[in-house]
């Protein structure tokens, strides 16, 4: 899926498994999903987060072809993660991979955090086109409001579908 991504979005793999990873561990629906694996307590922000000693160790599971994705992350970040690891009673690595296993099976997280990144990605040209494409949207569908990461997401949606490139994908459905 990470492969997948990359391709979409045109990144590297490396960059988009951090801004998951980042985002993860951000995230309080992310951290909301994980902490029925806890063993020890971790603090997130605001929230506590308590553990139970008795649960067995989760291992994570993947499907399909591994690939190790190779990613830095400055200090803070990583005293996180490690925080987040310790709570999990596995190492930084596993617990990585638990975040981004979450987020990528959770499209509810996944699609928004994804058109947001896109949005600042957009040159001022298309992004000001797609605006103009919510509003006649908007316009023309009584009673339903349409939104940018609203519109972001389904042609998100129909990239994974059809398999091509976020950008080739907005520059038809402009030109459509």
């Amino acid at each position: 899926m990470i492969v997948r991504l990359a391709y979409i979005l045109d990144v590297p793999l490396k960059e988009i498994g951090e801004l998951l990873v980042l985002e993860g561990v951000q995230s309080k629906e992310t951290i909301d999903k994980i902490s029925q694996y806890f063993k020890r307590e971790f603090r997130s922000e605001y929230t506590l987060y308590m553990g139970n000693a008795e649960l067995k160790p989760y291992r994570v599971k993947i499907d399909g072809e591994k690939k190790r994705v190779y990613m830095r992350f400055r200090f803070e970040e990583h005293e996180k993660l490690s925080s987040l690891a310790f709570a999990l009673d596995m190492d930084v690595a596993p617990a990585t991979g638990l975040l981004i296993k979450t987020i990528i099976s959770s499209k509810e997280i996944l699609f928004p955090f994804l058109s947001h990144h896109i949005r600042k990605d957009l040159d001022d040209q298309r992004l000001k086109q797609l605006r103009l494409l919510c509003r006649y949207v908007d316009s023309n569908t009584p009673g339903e409001y349409v939104t940018l990461p609203m519109l972001l997401t389904y042609i998100l949606k129909q990239c994974f579908e059809q398999g091509k490139t976020l950008k080739q994908k907005i520059r038809d459905f402009i030109d459509d």
